[in-house]
């Protein structure tokens, strides 16, 4: 009889191929992967915000330039003014001065030719009549010629107190000397006529 080794002659089971590993994934693969295309899309946020800011400073600067020729030309246009009427920032306080005292000559000017008028009405002789006639005559020019100096003044005033812009003054003050000077010409005029 033959023997059959037990052993041998029972065939080995075949062995189960090893699990399948499974791929595992690299998670700073997909980080990087992740930051690399956020890094490009800030590239292109900045890149377009710079373009951006470059076209606004080129229109700023052009701005620039137009508020540049447009002070110029008003800074012309006041030297052009203050030489035809002789005003200047150094002398305003001198015009505001002037201007009062141009108030005093139209008040005593009208004053005058009121006087006048009153001593023509009471003349009793012809020639006495045409002589208060032309004392009042010449006090109402004088009360013109005073109430053009009055003008004169006021425009002096306004020219050198606008001028205050170009020295260096705030707008503020400026406003504000212009506000005091509109109301002693409006005074000074409502008076003089």
């Amino acid at each position: 009889m033959s023997t059959v080794d037990p052993v041998s002659s029972v065939q080995p089971a075949p062995e189960e191929p090893p699990p399948a590993e499974k791929k595992k994934r690299n998670p700073w693969k997909w980080t990087t992967i992740a930051v690399a295309v956020i890094a490009v899309g800030f590239l292109v946020w900045a890149v377009s915000t710079q373009s951006d800011l470059d076209d606004l400073q080129g229109k700023m600067e052009q701005g620039e330039a137009a508020d540049s020729a447009i002070v110029a030309a008003a800074q012309d246009l006041y030297d052009d003014l203050s030489d035809q009427l002789g005003a200047t920032s150094d002398d305003l306080a001198e015009t505001e001065d002037d201007l009062a005292s141009a108030e005093q000559a139209a008040a005593k000017a009208e004053a005058d030719a009121a006087d006048a008028g009153k001593q023509a009405a009471e003349a009793a002789s012809s020639g006495a009549k045409a002589e208060a006639e032309a004392e009042q005559a010449k006090a109402e020019a004088e009360a013109a010629a005073s109430r053009g100096a009055v003008a004169a003044d006021c425009a002096k005033a306004y020219v050198a107190a606008f001028g205050e812009l170009f020295g260096g003054q705030g707008a503020d003050a400026v406003q504000a000397e212009l506000d005091a000077i509109s109301e002693q010409c409006s005074a000074a005029l409502a008076d003089a006529g």
